[in-house]
């Protein structure tokens, strides 16, 4: 039987939602929801109660009904907005705010208004749309100038961007506002360091712990920056503190997995094992089966190893699909544009050398920067986003990437880079995408020094497969065909690039880097001009923070363990190895189980075809990789 409703019972449901009381709320509600005359207002709690709860797809129909009892009600309409950008579905949220917005016209300044524009932001900012997240961020700000929420959202989407100067400037604005804004403090933190202003990136953190120590996010904040300065003993305590404040929390598990102790790993696995039978979005459930994939690797199991990574990838693949025409379309634009070198200034011989390390993800990038971070005159500074933000307008060959383009570049590039130590006669730019843009960047900045990595595409996509990159920049690596793709596209654009710029770029291969770091950073440093130091063949002992997935492993002493691993993951691997253009691989006739040289006196002198097109190698009678695949085995 339906109970009737009366004014008292909403009243009695909000005072019990504003002290947190979700599950009372819920129960409570209950029977009153079965009122055929139950107001919008009382679906609109339940749904908020039920998202208290992290039930989120439950809250879904909830805000639902309340939308078709009263379809002028935009609390609920932005609820359900949310909600859904909450469960990745930031599309459909933003005709919904779209709508809230019309309905709202004429009250600028109203807080209701603010948190519309402040959620369209964030969907804009969740699928992609840079331009429209700022713009509404802009119209939301100039309505509402006092609402720091907004400023810190804007801070977000310029540090996306690689302006990690407005990004800053935006969260001191929002802390002015309201110094004890601990979401603040925790989002500020990253940009910080990008900046290399390690210390305060610390001391947001500390602050926002003292403010409130039990806030997840600052929690898992103070985690990561031990992560970052190699600290793996306080990085391992301190996730051993989050999870038992939250014995299930995903991130947590996860990134404790690669640091326990041998001892550790079967108890860890069972615990990972009953998180990922519990109801988490997406996004959590990838995180848990990353962490059971690591888990099963130090293990010795790789069926399971197998089973998680496509579990986990698969889920990511599903929320980020990857578009193989567009991004064939875009590389094929970038590559038309430069038939012929485009070298029409000199560039600033008084600023410090760009020195770009470039190459797919996983090739070795961050190891060859720490190689040169270890020099007192070259500033490492990362992974920066700035210069494909930058070059947007101009990869599809619309508008001319002229000489007055190029200078504007370099001047926006740089006035985006921290202040580098008064000594820096380079700095290094680790960011592996930018092998894209080396056309752009070789023109713009003629006295720069490019390194581009080059490593077995196999080793690079099993290290790819089993690593946990995060939204759709790296859409590709969630699939193993489409990563194929991209990687052949690579590999085409790397030729271009090598034919147009030699006298720039630097070619660098992983696997002979790591067998004689001594003898390369020799290389590196007479590439880029600067006197070698010994501290440069021991990039293990850095003590700066590194804010890549590699920081652990670059941390070991350098060893070659991971050169031909791809061949124990063989089967797994096969949808990848499959799609690759073998004419464009010659580092397929590279046999790391049995030598670890290249077939033949010197393979960068045969063509590929020398290799590839029969059964056996032309110089030792062994199987190509080619031919292995299809069924032959490894000789001994």
């Amino acid at each position: 039987m339906s109970k009737s409703l009366n004014s008292a019972d909403l009243h009695q449901l909000h005072a019990l939602l504003s002290q947190g009381k979700h599950k009372t709320v819920q129960k409570l509600a209950k029977p009153l929801l079965k009122n055929k005359n139950a107001p919008a207002t009382l679906f609109n709690l339940v749904g908020i109660a039920l998202c208290g709860q992290n039930k989120l797809r439950e809250a879904i129909p909830l805000f639902k009904q309340a939308l078709v009892k009263d379809a002028e009600f935009c609390d609920a309409r932005k609820n359900y907005a949310q909600t859904l950008i909450l469960l990745g579905s930031p599309d459909k949220a933003i005709p919904q705010l779209k709508r809230v917005l019309a309905e709202q016209a004429g009250q600028a300044g109203q807080a209701g208004q603010a948190d519309a524009y402040y959620l369209l932001a964030q969907a804009y900012f969740s699928v992609g749309a840079m331009d429209e997240a700022l713009g509404s961020l802009e119209t939301g700000i100039s309505s509402t100038p006092s609402n720091s929420r907004l400023y810190s959202l804007r801070a977000l989407v310029y540090g996306a961007l690689g302006d990690e100067h407005k990004s800053l400037a935006d969260f001191d604005g929002a802390l002015e506002m309201n110094p004890d804004d601990v979401e603040c403090l925790v989002n500020a933190s990253r940009p910080l360091a990008r900046q290399t202003r390690y210390d305060e990136s610390q001391a947001v953190i500390t602050r926002a712990l003292n403010l409130n120590p039990d806030h997840l996010g600052a929690n898992l904040r103070q985690a990561a920056l031990h992560v970052e300065r190699g600290a793996q003993s306080e990085a391992r305590d301190f996730y051993r503190h989050i999870l038992r404040k939250w014995p299930n929390q995903p991130e947590a598990l996860e990134q404790i997995s690669p640091l326990l102790e041998p001892n550790e790993i079967e108890t860890h696995q069972k615990l990972m094992l009953l998180a990922a039978k519990q109801r988490h979005d997406q996004n959590d459930t990838a995180k848990l089966h990353f962490g059971l994939a690591t888990l099963a690797k130090k293990k010795g199991t790789g069926a399971q190893f197998a089973k998680h990574l496509a579990i986990a990838n698969g889920i990511l693949a599903q929320q980020f699909p990857y578009d193989r025409t567009t991004d064939a379309n875009q590389s094929a634009a970038i590559a038309v544009q430069f038939p012929c070198p485009s070298l029409e200034h000199t560039g600033d011989e008084n600023t410090a050398r760009p020195v770009f390390i470039t190459g797919l993800p996983r090739s070795g990038t961050t190891l060859t920067e720490t190689i040169l971070g270890a020099h007192p005159s070259v500033a490492p500074l990362g992974e920066r986003a700035a210069a494909g933000f930058l070059l947007q307008p101009y990869l599809d060959g619309t508008l001319p990437f002229n000489l007055q383009v190029q200078t504007s570049f370099a001047d926006d590039y740089r006035a985006r880079l921290p202040e580098l130590p008064a000594n820096a006669r380079a700095f290094t730019d680790k960011m592996p995408e930018n092998y894209r843009y080396i056309g752009y960047l070789a023109s713009a900045f003629p006295d720069c020094r490019i390194i581009s990595m080059h490593r077995d595409p196999r080793d690079i996509a099993l290290s790819m497969w089993q690593a946990h990159f995060s939204g759709r920049a790296l859409a590709y690596s969630y699939d193993l065909k489409a990563m194929a793709h991209r990687f052949n596209l690579f590999a085409r654009l790397q030729a271009q690039w090598q034919d147009l710029f030699p006298s720039q770029i630097l070619r660098l291969n992983y696997e002979e880097l790591v067998g004689d770091v001594e003898h390369h950073s020799h290389r590196i440093a007479e590439f880029i001009d600067v006197d070698w130091c010994p501290e440069m063949a021991e990039p293990g002992q850095a003590t700066s923070p590194i804010l890549s997935l590699s920081a652990g492993q670059v941390r070991q002493k350098v060893h070659k363990r991971s050169v031909g691993r791809w061949a124990q993951y063989a089967d797994m691997l096969a949808p990848f190895i499959e799609d690759l253009d073998a004419e464009l691989w010659p580092e397929l006739v590279y046999d790391p189980i049995t030598s670890d040289r290249p077939c033949g006196p010197d393979r960068s002198a045969l063509p590929s075809s020398t290799f590839l097109s029969g059964s056996h190698c032309a110089d030792c009678d062994r199987p190509p990789r080619a031919a292995l695949l299809a069924g032959g085995s490894i000789p001994g």
